[in-house]
């Protein structure tokens, strides 16, 4: 691999005065053979026309062992870029992924450290995020002793939406291919390589170490909030391995409905346990809304647009199971809840 020059890594870091995109990312590996590795950075971006950009087709990779390179971005159509574009998955966001292999020279343990200046503005629990960079870096151990290695993986977009003044629980949806032993902890945000001055989490908030879940008692003020997460991988009872992914929570208004008495109002959908059809309590917003139901990794499996007058749902070609759903209303979390598919 090329070494990349001072002048270039000037030249990227001086769009930091007028580019503002990155929400959350992470880096991972898998092992290919022998000493090869290949490497992803995935990143997700905010696209909105009305703030600047620093798109990139290629980022900045360093393996741990001195060596580093410009990787591309592999994913999405090819308009802009020689290489790829990104793929939307959602309005204003951006899944890109990055994609190299690299060969170690030998038994060791590697840092593998991507860096940007161009974070998103306006996140509330970081001090002046627009200005702080944006640090992730995975862990990689290669050791005789240790046939394969590869890294966690997740199935889920790192952007999550929670209802101001509503309990929030979301899992961050990490496995391993190996069948190795994951656990999970809270660490602040990073930027130039160490946690952020000043960085704070969003009150009330907390993870389970062994789950992966987190739990968030009230968000209580519209605006978005990062964190990151530390997943440790654990074989015979010692780590091989980590990765750091920062995520963002986006927190919106909540818009549920409640009657004059005092029971609450609820939307819910039935039968439960279900067999082909569910079925939606009828939802008096005036508004269309979306069903999204997820399986219990939080992989998104079915996403149906509601008009005002339906309510009924097939659900057939869903497997045996438990399922989370979510009903969105103008990309307002109004409900959420479990059933159980026969």
């Amino acid at each position: 691999m090329k070494k990349i020059y001072v002048l270039l890594l000037f030249s990227i870091l001086g769009v930091k005065t007028f580019a503002t995109h990155i929400k959350a990312g992470e880096i991972t590996y898998t092992h290919l053979t022998g000493l090869i590795y290949k490497i992803n950075v995935n990143i997700y971006t905010n696209t909105d026309p009305l703030t600047t950009q620093a798109d990139r087709c290629n980022l900045i990779i360093y393996f741990g062992d001195g060596d580093s390179t410009m990787i591309p971005r592999i994913n999405g159509p090819s308009l802009l870029c020689t290489t790829a574009d990104g793929e939307m998955f959602a309005t204003y966001s951006k899944k890109n992924i990055y994609e190299t292999t690299h060969t170690y020279s030998g038994n060791g343990l590697y840092i593998i450290t991507m860096e940007d200046p161009n974070r998103e503005a306006g996140i509330c629990n970081i001090p002046n995020s627009v200005d702080q960079s944006f640090f992730i870096r995975t862990t990689l151990l290669i050791s005789s002793s240790i046939t394969t290695n590869n890294s966690a993986q997740f199935t889920s977009i790192p952007v999550f939406y929670a209802a101001v003044n509503v309990p929030y629980t979301q899992n961050i949806t990490a496995h391993d291919s190996d069948g190795d032993i994951l656990t999970y902890e809270l660490i602040p945000c990073m930027g130039n390589g160490s946690p952020i001055m000043g960085y704070t989490y969003p009150t009330g908030f907390s993870i389970d170490s062994l789950s992966g879940e987190i739990s968030w008692n009230t968000p209580s003020m519209i605006c978005k909030y990062n964190f990151a997460v530390k997943v440790r991988k654990w074989r015979n009872g010692a780590t091989i391995g980590e990765v750091i992914r920062e995520f963002q929570i986006c927190t919106v208004a909540y818009t549920g409905t409640y009657a004059s008495s005092k029971k609450e109002e609820k939307i819910s959908l039935y039968p439960n346990p279900v067999s082909d059809k569910i079925f939606i309590s009828k939802i008096n917003n005036g508004r269309g809304n979306t069903l999204l139901i997820y399986g219990l990794t939080g992989i998104l499996i079915k996403n149906v647009y509601l008009s005002e007058n339906s309510s009924e749902v097939e659900v057939s070609e869903l497997t045996r199971g438990f399922y989370n759903y979510e009903i969105l209303s103008d990309k307002t979390s109004i409900a959420r809840g479990k059933f159980v598919k026969n």
